[in-house]
């Protein structure tokens, strides 16, 4: 928002004989009082001016006492000294006075006695507060914060120093606030043997306290320090009597991320009154404590500091705060595939985390909070990895999480042992397979070691490092610990239980990786009749262990058994999760995968081209789902004969998985792969012949020899060689 000029302070009067001038950003200091001070000397220059007169309106004492001086000088006092007396006479003593009169109530709290001593005629007031309830007062004219631009001029004239990188560096640490520029920029000055450059001041910013870095200067227009003046805001919106659940509502905000916190997520401070909180925060939102629209509040950047400074110095109640943090802080997301909004809310879910972390970490709070913190912060890298974007900066993120947790809580925590599982998962979504087996490994033999070979998470772990096998191309080893592991989920937890149900799903998978599709179809089929008893017909694990067991019988050419029940899922899909739910999405690639492979070419690809919308929609353009979906539809076109459409299409899902993925992980050498099948289809042999090469060689070093897509890209090539039709 612009910041509020003195053209939009006459445009208000323009419309009303009152403006009330409020800060948007709820921080005192913002510029209120210089823009009507200001506004006053324009009045004061007028030929046709009347009284213009200023008051402190922080109390009825104070006002009453500054209404009985104007009292004086007009005349009307009363004779007895009463003071409120006199404020009234001022009042009728202007309402029949001529001229343009001009009243300025500054750092007004109390709308009503505002109200009382406020002229009806022939006077213009103009009200400078914090409270938002003064709106109702003829015109708001919000006054935020600079503009980063303008923080940055502001900057550079006041000190004569040419850097504007440093100063915007600067003006983001300040959160463009009018005082604390105006500080900084005095400072800098009359220190700059100390701080030759804005560099330098913002190193000093971020390692002292408000009081050191952002004093008050001699002859300063603000009365107060700024962290005197922000602790003063604070204080008086605890004195509310919703105050307990303001003081607790505003420690939490202030260790979050500054962009500001969902209401939703906050209500969950009290669950089970939503209305306690909802009313402590339009409490601040009408102090000006926090600001936002559209379902977020937002906290000034000072003003979480001046708070972490003020009410968060001792570690018990730092580590109560981080406790009701951690507990509000849990993204609510799908938990198959993320969708666009869930991969927002993971990313907003992070940084809050990731922010109250470099809050206490240094700090002295109980092992339990910390647990609890790096067990959030791990299960966010879990997300971040299912979204199949950003891996590198996720794996990164992981890695810094479970060394953390490995110091500060011992490498056999169960808050370092899960966050090195998710670590991991990371490894494996990034195609990493062979490092995510060697941590699989020894997270294993970790969990075996604290908490015994049968608890359910160490059969968690087995399970995780069995998919692990799989995926790498050892379906051997794959098939024989999910076996194992089987067993033991049926003898600890029951044959029923949905983890071992999903444990016997996961067999089955690996029994059609293998090509064993018999076995796998027998198994799919028993656990999808468990699965129906058990969680009922609708339960989404159902109706994926439904799907699983059609994609089963298109690999083993029961294509029309396929189809029935590929179409059966999904309008069940379609009815209990919605038509835009990635695991919908999905089926409705599976049937247009079915319905290529029975020949009915056409209905595939007009599936294939509205699903991929719908992807690129609801999962964004890059997730790993949307751009299999593009692969799918290119090979459609590669069965109708339109080679061109197909290549074009696998060489740009070749260029976005070699952008987001690496050129390295396995999605990007099947694309490599399938774009050499696609020139092999056109007649393009020679260049057939090279892509093959190239990513055989290129499976060959990441992959290992016996992976099932080096065997794939071996026998492509073997075949276009030792065929009649090529060279």
């Amino acid at each position: 928002m612009e910041r509020a000029t003195l053209e939009e302070i006459a445009d208000g009067f323009r419309t009303s004989t009152q403006v009330s001038l409020c800060s948007l950003t709820g921080l005192r200091g913002i510029g209120k009082t210089q823009l009507a001070a200001a506004y006053a000397r324009q009045r004061l220059a007028e030929p046709v001016a009347g009284v213009v007169a200023w008051f402190n309106a922080e109390s009825r004492e104070k006002l009453e006492a500054e209404l009985h001086r104007l009292a004086l000088i007009l005349g009307v006092a009363d004779p007895d000294g009463d003071a409120r007396a006199s404020a009234r006479a001022v009042v009728r003593a202007l309402n029949d006075r001529s001229g343009r009169h001009l009243l300025i109530f500054d750092n007004a709290v109390d709308p009503d006695l505002i109200a009382e001593y406020r002229p009806t005629r022939s006077t213009r007031t103009l009200i400078t507060s914090t409270d938002h309830r003064f709106a109702v007062i003829g015109t708001q004219v919000h006054v935020s914060t600079y503009t980063r631009d303008e923080s940055v001029g502001y900057l550079i004239t006041r000190t004569a120093r040419t850097d504007p990188a440093g100063a915007g560096e600067l003006a983001e640490l300040l959160g463009d606030h009018a005082l604390g520029l105006a500080v900084a920029a005095a400072t800098i000055t009359q220190r700059s043997t100390r701080f030759p450059t804005f560099g330098d001041y913002s190193t000093f910013l971020r390692t002292r306290t408000l009081a050191e870095t952002l004093p008050r200067h001699p002859g300063s227009d603000y009365p107060l320090p700024m962290d005197t003046a922000l602790r003063e805001a604070v204080d008086a919106a605890v004195d509310h009597t919703c105050g307990p659940i303001i003081d607790m509502l505003l420690r939490v905000i202030a260790i979050l991320a500054p962009e500001g916190v969902l209401v939703d997520t906050l209500h969950r401070l009290i669950p089970e009154d939503r209305g306690l909180v909802a009313d402590a925060i339009d409490a601040c939102r009408n102090l000006s404590i926090l600001t936002g629209t559209g379902g977020r509040v937002v906290m000034h950047r000072l003003t979480a500091r001046a708070l972490r400074e003020y009410r968060l110095t001792d570690d018990e109640t730092l580590d109560a705060t981080a406790r009701s943090a951690v507990a509000i802080l849990r993204p609510d997301v799908s938990y198959d595939s993320l969708t666009v909004h869930d991969a927002v809310v993971v990313a907003e879910t992070s940084a809050h985390l990731d922010h109250a972390w470099s809050v206490v970490e240094d700090r002295a709070i109980t092992t339990e909070t910390a647990a609890a913190l790096l067990r959030s912060l791990s299960a966010t890298v879990w997300h971040s990895a299912r979204s199949g974007t950003s891996l590198s900066a996720t794996i990164e993120r992981g890695e810094h999480i479970a060394a953390r947790s490995s110091t500060l809580l011992g490498s056999e925590h169960r808050a370092t042992l899960t966050s090195r599982s998710n670590l991991a998962d990371a490894y494996r979504e990034a195609g990493r397979v062979g490092e995510a087996i060697a941590l699989y490994e020894a997270v294993l033999t970790d969990y075996e070691r604290v908490l015994g070979s049968e608890h359910p998470a160490t059969l968690t772990s087995r399970n995780n490092l069995a998919r692990a096998y799989r995926e790498a191309g050892r379906v051997g080893e794959a098939i024989a610990l999910y076996e194992a592991v089987l067993t033991d989920y049926e003898r600890v937890l029951g044959s029923e239980h949905p983890a071992t149900l999903a444990s016997r799903n996961n067999l089955a998978d690996a029994y059609r990786k293998a090509g064993r599709v018999g076995e796998a179809i027998a198994l799919y089929e028993a656990v999808l009749t468990d699965y129906e008893r058990v969680l009922g017909s609708e339960h989404p694990a159902t109706l994926t262990s439904r799907s699983n067991l059609a994609d089963a019988y298109r690999k083993a050419g029961r294509v029309d058994e396929a189809i029935t029940l590929h179409e059966a899922v999904l309008t069940d899909r379609e009815r209990v999760l919605g038509s835009e739910h990635p695991d919908t999405m999905a089926s409705r690639s599976n049937l247009a995968d079915a319905y290529r492979k029975a020949g009915r070419v056409d209905e595939a690809i007009t599936l294939h081209e509205a699903v991929l919308t719908d992807y690129e929609r609801v999962l964004s353009s890059e997730h790993p789902a949307t751009m299999a979906s593009r692969n799918n539809l290119a090979s459609a076109y590669a069965t109708m004969g339109r080679a061109d459409d197909a290549i074009t299409l696998l060489a740009a899902v070749l260029t976005d998985r070699e952008r987001v993925l690496g050129s390295e992980h396995p999605d990007t050498l099947t694309s490599r792969n399938n774009l050499a099948y696609g020139y092999q289809a056109a007649g393009r042999v020679d260049e057939a012949i090279t892509l093959y090469e190239a990513v055989l060689t290129d499976c060959d070093r990441v992959l290992g020899s016996k992976h099932p897509l080096t065997r794939t890209v071996d026998t492509n090539l073997w075949w276009l060689i030792s065929s009649p039709f090529s060279d």
